[in-house]
């Protein structure tokens, strides 16, 4: 096969899968009475969504070279920018598990599972599956600038990159790195987070920086009804059987990366989100994708657990 076949399969695939993400996303999702888009554009929507400007700055830029655009245009503009950037970083994210050869396949399922939280419009969810496998793709390359710097814009987009820290510290760690030097990237990371988030409430003062749920509030959420639980199993709970199929032909550094921001991402979610919404776990993504490759990969080479 020509490299130019090659090339012109991952260009078209690319932004296929993108924009049949942006597609689902258009016409799945609308605008809730929480997060209206003019607001969130006018920086005046409520904590701690305010402070998630990333790709609202984009829309703003949008707006500021054609005045005449809508703000809801600019919007949709910036989120098939963002399925984009996801699609592509998926794509390279693949590619250190399973290869060039089948990292299609992880964008696919990266599709299948990212239209399920599709609900309502934000400017940030979609930009946390970027922001992850960005910064776990720089990570495990070892390209230490890249990753910090997309970890910084990544705190732009949602605060909860932070767990990216300790993820990337313990890879680190265990692949050999000197102790001190860990630390010193850990702190480094820790200190641009708190450095931006101090910025943010400098220049934007918010009464909140986050929202509190609660374990027994959460629990009412799945007590409500049966409808709930039904679609936090199939647009969630489905892929981690199938991510955990894929755990015994991982290789290490994944399970490590897995092993650290589970438990993090669990305690979040218990503690400040909703845990029935699926897209709390969109920076689980990349991860789950991942795994369900590695049994993908096994099942057609015939491998045995490593």
């Amino acid at each position: 096969m020509t490299d130019k076949r090659r090339l012109l399969f991952t260009v078209c695939f690319d932004v296929a899968i993108a924009w049949a993400c942006y597609y689902a996303f258009r016409n799945a999702g609308s605008e809730a009475d929480w997060y209206v888009i003019d607001r969130a554009t006018d920086l005046t929507v409520g904590p701690p969504f305010r402070h998630r400007i990333l790709f609202v700055l984009i829309a703003k830029a949008i707006l500021a070279v054609a005045p005449s655009m809508t703000t809801m245009f600019a919007f949709q503009v910036t989120q098939g920018l963002a399925c984009l950037l996801a699609t592509v970083a998926m794509r390279k994210w693949c590619e250190l598990v399973v290869g060039p050869s089948l990292a299609f396949a992880g964008q696919a399922v990266m599709a299948a599972a990212l239209v399920t939280t599709f609900w309502y419009w934000t400017f940030y969810d979609i930009g946390v599956v970027f922001f992850a496998a960005a910064c776990f793709a720089c990570a495990v390359r070892g390209w230490l600038v890249p990753c910090a710097v997309l970890f910084m814009l990544g705190t732009l987009n949602h605060e909860g990159i932070l767990l990216v820290a300790l993820d990337t510290a313990v890879l680190f760690w265990t692949r050999g790195m000197p102790r001190l030097r860990v630390l010193s990237w850990f702190g480094l990371l820790v200190v641009l987070y708190a450095l931006t988030r101090a910025a943010l409430f400098t220049v934007m003062p918010v009464d909140s920086a986050y929202q509190s749920m609660g374990i027994l509030r959460n629990l009412e959420i799945f007590h409500n009804g049966p409808g709930t639980l039904a679609r936090f199993v199939l647009g969630f709970g489905l892929w981690c059987v199938t991510a955990a199929l894929g755990w015994p032909y991982a290789p290490k550094w994944l399970k490590v990366i897995t092993a650290v921001h589970v438990p993090q991402l669990a305690v979040v979610a218990v503690l400040f989100g909703k845990v029935n919404e699926v897209r709390l776990y969109n920076g689980l993504l990349p991860l789950h994708v991942a795994l369900t490759l590695c049994f993908i990969k096994a099942m057609l080479a015939k491998e045995q657990p490593v």
